[in-house]
């Protein structure tokens, strides 16, 4: 079984994704993707589904264990990681993350919204359901 394609690149910097793999990942046109570039040359295409995927952007406090407890209420909620960064805006007091989920086995997406609303280390949220 062949599990690779060649594709080209067009003059305006768009690929076509082959038929058979967009049909295998149930991706329409109109789909998101993230792209993940690496030093290696590397590059990685993940598609951000429709109602199983979103995008988390929080201001947080710049402290250690904050981000440890970010991620144990995605685990709670059961919402997983698929890419994250985060930044600090002022040195101990306040930083940045932004963070693609994957909410698919999520069961209550207002129960994750109160306990981030909750959580004393977040300062403000928004989170985005693709």
């Amino acid at each position: 079984m062949k599990n690779f394609n060649i594709v080209r690149l067009d003059s305006k910097g768009r690929i076509i994704i082959p038929y058979h793999i967009r049909e295998l990942l149930d991706i329409e046109e109109g789909a998101e993707f993230v792209i993940l570039s690496h030093a290696t040359g590397e590059i990685k295409m993940l598609p951000l589904v429709k109602g199983k995927t979103a995008e988390l952007n929080a201001h947080i406090e710049d402290s250690p264990g904050t981000l440890a407890k970010m991620t144990e209420i995605l685990a709670k909620n059961r919402i997983n990681i698929i890419m994250s960064q985060s930044k600090i805006l002022e040195k101990g007091h306040l930083a940045e993350w932004h963070s693609i989920v994957d909410v698919s086995e999520a069961k209550d997406i207002k129960k994750f919204h109160a306990d981030l609303t909750g959580c004393k280390t977040v300062k403000k949220f928004e989170f985005i359901e693709r």
